[in-house]
């Protein structure tokens, strides 16, 4: 596991998936089929249950070019917030997409977890993804 620092709080564009995991192929199909040069900018996979432990809400996610412009294309958006978070990355996923649950069982081990966060995958390129969990903020 990595220490993951994330310096200021970013705004993306969310495409919510209709189930999970089923769901979350073409929530980024329609978020990259709307949104200007989608594949030049960074995506993400937020996630975190809601309801009981068995329901996830996964949101397909790119960052926002300027302020309002989800809102424009017909999409909310949320704000990741700055911060620590652990992470683990994960290279060739696509070759082993179970890699990820497994590092987010792992990743929710940690004591220092944020109970209010969220699981959040961070797409570096096609093969490299971070994955990675909010801490609690130190007062």
């Amino acid at each position: 596991m990595e220490n993951l620092i994330i310096e200021k709080d970013k705004r993306v564009i969310v495409c919510q998936a209709s189930s999970f995991p089923d769901g979350i192929m073409d929530a980024f199909q329609k978020l990259h089929s709307k949104v200007p040069d989608a594949f030049n900018r960074t995506t993400y996979g937020i996630s975190r249950p809601e309801g009981s432990m068995d329901h996830i809400v996964y949101k397909a996610a790119v960052d926002e070019s300027y302020k309002g412009e989800g809102k424009e294309l017909g999409f909310a958006t949320v704000i990741i917030p700055a911060g620590s978070y652990k992470s683990i990355t994960i290279k060739d996923f696509m070759k082993n997409p179970q890699a990820i649950g497994s590092a987010f069982t792992e990743l929710l081990k940690t004591s220092e977890l944020d109970s209010e966060g969220f699981c959040l995958e961070i797409y570096k390129n096609d093969n490299e993804v971070i994955c990675a969990v909010p801490l609690k903020r130190k007062l």
